[in-house]
């Protein structure tokens, strides 16, 4: 009798595991279903900025320890820096990883992000951003910044340095910003690369083909020296301490634009001082125009001071030409 209740409860035993054991699978395989399908949704909603996101979109796709050149920066580091003309002057492997109108702590994670996968021979900083004299930009800015990163403890800090904290929330639940661009969707939001070629093997540079006509600033004659607003002056240390304790050079560098004034360039005679403090270089475009031969009336692509077609790539000789005669960075056209 004793064994006959025994089987029994064996029997009621093994009958409900099996029912519990069908719906764990079954649920299980709820969840891996709709995990794809939000996935594919993110996918398509997303979005996909040029000037931050996609930038660290196509860098995700490099080769581990396929970038020699690491430049960092905001749009006058994308735009003026041309990676087209690095390779054909020069062969060197570079990839600019920046975000529109970044501020120096985005840029600080960025590098972070970077040290992950590449070992750069060389960061090339592009400083025009180290005048920001704010404690947070504006929403769009801190979506370009920050959306392009991998889930991570870094891209977390990021965004809590990025953003005061009554606004974490909309930043960290990322979907809340994108949800409703069902009527923003286009064809390329469901295409590889957005369906441009261009992005094939995209290295984070874009060119301005634009001219228009203004006249600059001269500035070589001003020496005075004023200090970075000090959230700013704190990140841009944090960037050099970084690149110093992977033992990676920084050449720190000002792209030429017309806009320049007596204001912003005591405030790069600042940034010149503190790379020089960490035994870096500084390269100020603004003080080499006329050596860099830019004539802003020919090179100049729109009101807000970035380089055209014409313009980036004369800074970008300049800048390889700087860059050969004191650094070592291999050239790959023989690979």
């Amino acid at each position: 009798m004793d064994q006959h209740l025994i089987r029994s409860s064996l029997s009621i035993f093994s009958s409900r595991r099996g029912k519990v054991k069908k719906t764990v699978v079954r649920i299980t395989g709820f969840l891996l279903i709709l995990l794809m399908v939000l996935a594919g949704i993110n996918r398509v909603f997303k979005m996909k900025y040029g000037d931050g996101i996609y930038s660290l979109t196509k860098f995700y796709e490099q080769k581990k320890d396929s970038v020699d050149v690491l430049v960092l920066g905001s749009s006058h580091a994308f735009e003026n820096i041309n990676t087209g003309t690095l390779w054909d002057e020069y062969g060197m492997a570079s990839y600019v990883l920046g975000g529109s109108r970044q501020p120096s702590w985005n840029t600080y994670y960025y590098l972070k992000e970077a040290l992950k996968t590449q070992r750069p021979e060389l960061i090339v900083l592009e400083g025009y951003m180290l005048l920001y004299d704010a404690d947070y930009e504006e929403s769009s800015r801190i979506i370009k910044n920050n959306f392009g990163l991998k889930w991570s403890k870094d891209k977390i800090e990021s965004i809590k340095v990025s953003a005061p904290k009554s606004q974490w929330a909309e930043y960290f639940l990322e979907y809340t910003q994108y949800h409703t661009r069902y009527r923003e969707l286009s064809r390329e939001d469901f295409l590889k690369n957005q369906g441009y070629r261009y992005y094939d093997n995209w290295k984070g540079f874009g060119c301005n083909l634009d001219t228009v006509a203004e006249v600059g600033t001269d500035v070589k004659q001003v020496d005075e020296v004023s200090p970075l607003y000090g959230k700013t002056e704190e990140y841009y240390r944090k960037i050099l301490d970084l690149a110093r304790e992977e033992n990676i050079p920084v050449l720190v560098t000002i792209a030429p634009y017309f806009l320049i004034d007596e204001k912003s360039e005591k405030m790069f005679n600042r940034v010149g001082e503190i790379a020089g403090e960490y035994g870096d270089l500084f390269l100020d475009g603004n003080k080499l125009v006329d050596e860099i031969g830019v004539d802003y009336q020919v090179d100049n692509a729109d009101d807000v001071g970035h380089l055209n077609y014409l313009g980036n790539q004369k800074y970008t000789k300049y800048l390889g030409t700087y860059i050969k005669e004191h650094y070592t960075v291999s050239d790959r056209r023989a690979d």
